[in-house]
């Protein structure tokens, strides 16, 4: 390691905070990190419960990246004991393991040994929302007292930088035109993060959730009213995060003698990765209902008539007055008008006449008996 002076490290510190305004930075400044570490490769990156949602290793060739996060990363066991240290307490591999253990393990065998790599300083960044960022800088020589105290100086600018990072995605997130396009859709629909953690629901969407028609939100999350679905719809939410196949992706959700509910997931694209668990990964809306085929549900469905309203409704279609048609539902005239005055309320109409009119185009045809 070369002999690094008060003018570098506020280069390097200047550097780590132009990254933390844009992300597009980054593989430059790790890559200033990396040599003035003495080390072969700088790589950043979060670190899920199940995957690595983001790197960046301007040195590595990304097909080795993607077979590290597959493959080697679980066996990486100095990876994990350095990042159990906890934030901003960065170590080598000789700190927290033994070198014959490093040594014989397939990570080091299989993976960084072929990369160049024989031995690592790294420290966790920051933790929040269940994601960890780490910093790790594999190297060919075994890192000494001045490189660790080096990367414990740089630890909290890199730390801050990462944060600046995250916030100035979640600020574009909520101001951003998404959002307001989500707004002004006329169906049902939810912007989410990867956790399922409802960003933001239209007014439709609310309306929605609060009618318990298929799901629901639990502790701030999107989640099915039926247990059964619940594992169809994370799995819809991942794919949207990772990018699977393109991510997104449609949920059927029966809903008995009620028309099912379509919900389309959709991706939100990204021009640099997904920092955070917080940050939108999907819009949700519902794609569309089946028609109920029965026309007193085709009623109660798109004018909120109740059971009653409905049936009296397919009688007043037939057009002979409503005299008539509570004759034939068996209920008094006073009962009749009741039903009528909620049915031109609900459906807009203001007259007998019109009302028939407006039931004929919605049935498709006069209602039989």
């Amino acid at each position: 390691m070369k002999a690094i002076g008060e003018t570098d490290v506020l280069d390097l510190i200047g550097r780590i905070y132009d990254a933390g305004t844009s992300f597009a930075l980054w593989p430059d400044t790790l890559t200033h990190l990396a040599d003035a570490l003495g080390a072969r490769e700088a790589a950043l990156g979060a670190m899920a419960s199940d995957a690595l949602p983001w790197m960046v290793a301007p040195r590595t060739d990304p097909e080795q990246l993607r077979l590290y996060a597959e493959a080697y990363h679980p066996l990486n066991h100095v990876f994990h004991r350095i990042t159990r240290r906890g934030v901003g307490r960065p170590a080598t591999d000789a700190m927290v393991m033994p070198r014959d253990e490093l040594v014989k393990s397939a990570y080091h065998a299989e993976w960084a040994q072929p990369q160049g790599y024989s031995t690592v300083l790294g420290g966790m960044v920051l933790a929040e929302q269940g994601w960890r960022t780490v910093l790790m800088l594999p190297g060919r020589d075994a890192f000494g007292r001045d490189q660790l105290r080096l990367l414990e100086l740089l630890m909290p600018h890199i730390q801050r930088a990462v944060q600046l990072n995250i916030r100035m995605g979640e600020a574009d997130a909520s101001d951003s035109a998404t959002a307001r396009l989500v707004e002004q859709m006329p169906t049902a629909a939810f912007i989410l993060d990867s956790n399922g953690q409802v960003l933001f629901a239209n007014p439709a969407a609310e309306q929605l959730l609060c009618s318990g028609r298929g799901v629901r939100r639990a502790q701030g999350k999107l989640t099915t009213a039926r247990l059964e679905d619940a594992d169809r719809l994370q799995a819809l939410i991942r794919r949207c995060a990772e990018g699977v196949d393109g991510g997104g992706g449609d949920l059927r959700l029966a809903q008995g003698q009620e028309p099912d509910l379509l919900l389309q997931f959709v991706p939100i694209r990204r021009e640099i990765p997904l920092l955070s668990a917080s940050l939108p990964v999907a819009i949700v809306f519902e794609a569309g209902r089946r028609p109920p085929s029965d026309p007193g549900e085709r009623l109660r469905a798109k004018y909120g008539l109740t059971p009653a309203e409905a049936a009296f409704a397919l009688e007043i279609a037939k057009g002979d007055g409503k005299r008539a048609a509570a004759e034939r539902r068996g209920i008094s005239f006073s009962t009749a008008r009741t039903h009528l005055s909620r049915i031109f309320e609900k459906t807009g109409a203001h007259r007998q006449a019109e009302l028939v009119r407006l039931l004929i185009a919605d049935l498709g045809q006069p209602a039989v008996a």
